[in-house]
């Protein structure tokens, strides 16, 4: 039996991700440091679709309790998953320094070491994918979220550096990169119905495109490819004057 290691796994995007891989036999390790909503959500699909899995309460700042759990695991494993990240709240971080530090940490400081310890698991193996899942947001610094932003690029850089490290050892390193996405993250927002997707939408791509598929970046929904191009190629001079 596969399996698949899902960090961030209480996250909506998480939870509808172990719904694509438990409807595909895959025996799941869940993390994270919540053990009541872990167990929720173990529960909940256990009796929606007989999943098989484990959970795995880690506090995920503890980087060195990662490092046992994620080697304890036997056998091979197939797949490790992030779903991690947090918007943050951007006009409290510009007058709270540790606002401000906490979008950063959530989002990328304390993130690499879990990502690039399970690097070194499937570097071991020789095979796997490590996936994770940012924003487009990391593309370009905006004015309503460049905290939040910054933390996104620098793991978009992250895993373009940690993909080329791991190519040679088999493993597929895969960058998705959504734009807005339904979620309770989210649900704050006023959201363009034709460029939100939801959850279950995008954990359909995903398992579609970079489980199945061997795609080294995924952008959903893939019109956000175009938006991005265009936005990314605007002069500054242009951008800066743009109040988004």
């Amino acid at each position: 039996m596969k399996s698949a290691l899902i960090l961030g796994a209480t996250s909506d995007i998480g939870k509808a991700c172990i719904e694509q891989f438990a409807a595909n036999d895959y025996y799941l390790y869940l993390a994270g440091r919540d053990y009541l909503k872990l167990l929720a959500v173990q529960k909940d699909l256990s009796t929606r679709q007989n999943m098989k899995s484990q959970l795995l309460e880690i506090n995920l700042i503890e980087h060195q309790a990662f490092s046992e759990a994620i080697r304890s695991i036997p056998g091979n494993l197939d797949v490790v998953l992030c779903a991690i990240g947090t918007l943050g709240n951007h006009p409290g971080a510009l007058e709270n320094s540790a606002e401000a530090l906490e979008i950063i940490d959530s989002n990328f400081r304390s993130i690499v070491p879990l990502l690039q310890l399970s690097a070194n698991r499937l570097k071991d193996q020789k095979k796997g994918k490590l996936i994770v899942i940012t924003s487009v947001a990391g593309l370009r610094g905006r004015a309503s979220n460049y905290f939040y932003g910054s933390a996104k690029a620098g793991m978009i850089a992250f895993l373009s550096g940690l993909r080329n490290a791991m190519h040679s050892y088999n493993v597929q390193v895969t960058t998705v990169i959504p734009g807005y996405v339904n979620t309770r993250m989210t649900g704050h927002m006023n959201l363009p119905t034709l460029l939100t997707s939801s959850p279950e939408h995008l954990a359909k791509a995903i398992y579609r495109y970079t489980v199945e598929g061997k795609r080294n970046m995924l952008y959903w929904n893939p019109i956000w490819r175009y938006i991005m191009l265009f936005i990314r190629i605007m002069p500054e001079s242009i951008f800066k004057r743009i109040n988004w």
